[in-house]
């Protein structure tokens, strides 16, 4: 095979290959869903978007005292820290709140019973009790 004809073949190879690139640029690409997001100006330098879904999911997730906490101290974290840029806010977000939830929620209390089982027996017994007194013991 001579050069010329190993340069053919070359070309050949490339041209197909331009073409495939072609016809792949030409292919529909899916469609992303919309997302539809909230415009936040958290310092007056950055303002940042979060999508809605993402915020109503916090929501539902979270106490509103813990989120107001959690998004100053987020805030006062970027504001210290702004060579830390963020890519994906709510992932960052996100994030932030799961941590701090782990550990607001080991603070918190659990409900104790407002009244142990012992306790309602000895209660309605005694309300039993004070019917008997005044109904004179006549049921």
């Amino acid at each position: 095979m001579s050069v010329i004809e190993m340069l053919a073949e070359k070309v050949k190879q490339l041209e197909e290959r331009v073409a495939k690139l072609e016809a792949a640029k030409k292919k529909p690409r899916p469609s992303r869903a919309l997302v539809v997001t909230e415009p936040i100006q958290l310092t007056p330098s950055i303002a940042i978007n979060i999508s809605k879904e993402l915020m109503q999911s916090w929501a539902d997730t979270y106490p509103p005292e813990y989120l107001q906490h959690e998004w100053k101290a987020a805030r006062n974290y970027i504001l210290a820290n702004p060579h830390k840029t963020k890519q994906n806010w709510g992932q960052y977000f996100n994030n932030w709140f799961k941590r701090g939830w782990d550990r607001y929620s080991a603070t918190l209390k659990s409900n104790p019973a407002l009244v142990t089982e012992d306790e309602l027996r000895s209660l309605l017994r005694g309300q039993d009790a004070e019917r008997e007194k005044v109904s004179g013991g006549n049921e």
